[in-house]
């Protein structure tokens, strides 16, 4: 009968004592669903823009947030560590007070530039955390997101004699390069149009397809139209085969070279033009003269009544 009481005193004893001192598993040991040390980041997934235009940074808010258990101190550091497959920079050490409200730093991720649009990789964070002058701490748990590359298109072309200078009706060729300088694969159809409708081929012919980074060779040939001197502009378009967007106008010269075959050609044509001219003007006059003159003639002999009479 002694038996109960004297349990129930042992329990009671501790029980207090647990309350008291905090014997027994202290919260930073056990596994709570509560942590003692929230960290969250403001999106699980981002885009990186790695066009030359752009930067490449992805840039995360991290926001961390500290609470403070009785018996634990009143200081908590804070010091987080974060990783990539690509480079990551932060200020991930963090002191906090008792009573002070969460913290956020940023998290930045430099992904180089004209990285490849297929490529993405996670933003993982963790590290751990120390309260003072308890010494008590642990691991924090692990946070992550997502990064992905977004896609850009750019082609670049060149020609090694952006300006050629030619006889008129003479032909000539014109080496151009085609570079893939976007970060994915591409199909492009090129558009030629001229400023005087002079003749011209290229070859190959058809959609050309690039890789990324890859680079073609085409040869485009021309020629001044007969009858035609000074300089005429060819412009040689590079067009997505996907939106038929422009992405690249490469504009070529060809000049007319002073020469007796330039001459003979200019000449010939005043020629025939005056010819043409002296022709007409003449079969004109000589029309007039017909009709009107031979209705002329026609009244006189009307009026004078003894024209072709024998007296």
């Amino acid at each position: 009968m002694k038996t109960a009481p004297k349990s129930f005193m042992i329990c009671t004893i501790a029980l207090c004592a647990i309350i008291t001192f905090g014997i027994g598993p202290s919260r930073a040991d056990a596994d709570d669903d509560d942590p003692l040390i929230s960290v969250s980041l403001d999106s699980d997934h981002k885009e990186a823009n790695v066009s030359p235009e752009d930067t490449g940074l992805v840039i995360f808010k991290a926001t961390v947030d500290v609470y403070f258990p009785p018996g634990y101190g009143d200081v908590c550091r804070v010091d987080l560590k974060a990783w990539a497959h690509w480079e990551v920079s932060m200020n991930g050490s963090l002191n906090f007070s008792i009573g002070e409200g969460p913290k956020t730093i940023d998290v930045i991720v430099h992904v180089p530039i004209n990285t490849s649009y297929d490529e993405e990789h996670m933003l993982s964070i963790t590290g751990n955390y120390t309260f003072y002058p308890s010494g008590k701490g642990g691991v924090l748990e692990h946070v992550s997101a997502l990064i992905t590359v977004s896609e850009f298109r750019r082609v670049f072309m060149g020609c090694n004699r952006p300006v050629v200078s030619v006889r008129v009706g003479e032909w000539t060729h014109y080496d151009i390069t085609i570079t893939n300088r976007g970060n994915s694969p591409i199909t492009i159809e090129l558009h030629i149009s001229s400023d005087n409708g002079h003749v011209s081929t290229r070859t190959p012919d058809g959609p050309i397809q690039l890789t990324k980074g890859e680079t073609v060779n085409l040869t485009l040939r021309a020629r001044q139209r007969p009858s035609r001197s000074g300089s005429s502009t060819v412009h040689v378009l590079a067009k997505d085969e996907g939106d038929g967007s422009t992405l690249f106008d490469l504009p070529l010269v060809l000049r007319t070279r002073p020469g007796l075959s330039t001459i003979m050609y200019e000449m010939s044509f005043i020629v025939l033009v005056s010819l043409l001219a002296m022709v007409s003007s003449i079969a004109l006059a000589l029309y007039l003269v017909e009709r009107f003159g031979k209705g002329n003639g026609s009244e006189r002999e009307k009026e004078d009544p003894t024209v072709g009479i024998d007296l």
